[in-house]
């Protein structure tokens, strides 16, 4: 048996930060094979089949389409020989143009929460700002800035802080006006 319609390309950003392609099989809907962060909002889990050696490794972020997903877990076909399949958590943000204030725009997907209440040192509401949410795979190594700005359909967010996000260095918290 073949290892199917290996009809998508796909970019493959590791844990270290390196890019490679990939033609992959996209098999949807695999319920319950996913480890998901806290946090984030995904969707049903999605397999890629795939023949590529090394195969893709766990943690490892995978773009196609638009679509963002990272994968949890990489190993044999139980279906085709000499393939690989690689369970991941599609993360279901906002298609975003990130502006950093010097280089290039660049797509990436973002997660807003806005009219987000700061609360000042006497327990009363301080400001109102949005909180943006971005996932540093997207980034190549960069890291945004006060100053940036992200254009999310119509609106346009000026960033006016960073922040870490709460798991383990995956997310960077931006805050914005």
């Amino acid at each position: 048996m073949r290892a199917g319609r290996l009809n998508h390309l796909v970019t493959v950003t590791s844990k270290e930060d390196t890019q490679r392609s990939h033609w992959v099989e996209v098999i949807q809907s695999v319920p319950g094979r996913s480890a998901l962060p806290e946090g984030l909002e995904l969707s049903e889990p999605v397999v890629l089949r795939h023949r590529n050696l090394p195969p893709i490794e766990p943690d490892s972020w995978v773009s196609f389409n638009g679509r963002l997903c990272r994968v949890s877990w990489t190993g044999p076909s139980e279906k085709v020989r000499h393939a690989f399949e690689s369970v991941c958590s599609e993360y279901s943000g906002q298609p975003s143009t990130f502006t950093p204030s010097i280089g290039a725009p660049f797509s990436i997907i973002a997660f807003v929460e806005r009219n987000v209440e700061y609360i000042g040192e006497v327990g009363r509401v301080a400001e109102t700002r949005h909180r943006i949410e971005v996932l540093q795979c997207q980034f190549s190594g960069a890291q945004p800035q006060s100053g940036d700005q992200l254009q999310i359909g119509s609106e346009r967010y000026l960033v006016e802080g960073i922040a870490p996000g709460i798991d383990d260095g995956v997310r960077w918290q931006l805050v914005a006006s």
